[in-house]
């Protein structure tokens, strides 16, 4: 049990528990027990493929080295990447319970998107894909597009409540 560091990252196709690790670690919060005396933070896998800063382990030093806004990433270590490409081809090993590999293409269509605050034009959004759930088990991928842009602040609440928005997508 205390030498847990020296096992495989944890994986897996859904949602990571914000307790797991790193992800809890990239929180703030202390990782669980281990052999400190033993595990330096520089043999943790996660510190060497550039993950986790090895302060964070230590718990000290300044917030800005400890804290990670990789935390809210929610995805497994290995399933995790800066961008998804909308035609992107998916090549899954060793996940599908029928298939070494599963390919699947991605439909490649980009929806556009706009939204309108009060007391300001509407304005378009940057369409992005920020997240795939995998179901190998149902033969599922869904794609999750989010629109993204800057707008001045303050946003306050009243202004949320007006907030229009709308996704359109190419005609096939």
């Amino acid at each position: 049990f205390m030498l847990w560091p020296s096992g495989p990252p944890v994986g897996g196709t859904g949602w990571l528990h914000h307790a797991y690790f790193p992800r809890g670690v990239h929180f703030g919060h202390p990782p669980r027990v281990y052999h400190d005396g033993e595990i330096r933070p520089r043999d943790f896998l996660e510190v060497r493929a550039g993950w986790m800063n090895p302060e964070a382990l230590l718990l000290r030093g300044p917030a800005t080295r400890r804290l990670d806004p990789r935390a809210a990433q929610q995805a497994a270590l290995g399933m995790r990447c800066d961008a998804v490409d909308p035609a992107a081809i998916v090549t899954l090993t060793n996940l599908h319970p029928k298939a070494r590999q599963w390919r699947l293409a991605l439909p490649g269509e980009v929806p556009r998107m706009a939204f309108k605050l009060p007391d300001a034009p509407a304005a378009n959004l940057r369409p992005a894909i920020r997240t795939l759930v995998i179901e190998p088990d149902l033969d599922r991928v869904v794609v999750v597009w989010a629109g993204e842009t800057q707008v001045p602040l303050p946003v306050t609440p009243k202004k949320m409540d007006s907030l229009q928005h709308g996704v359109l997508w190419p005609q096939r």
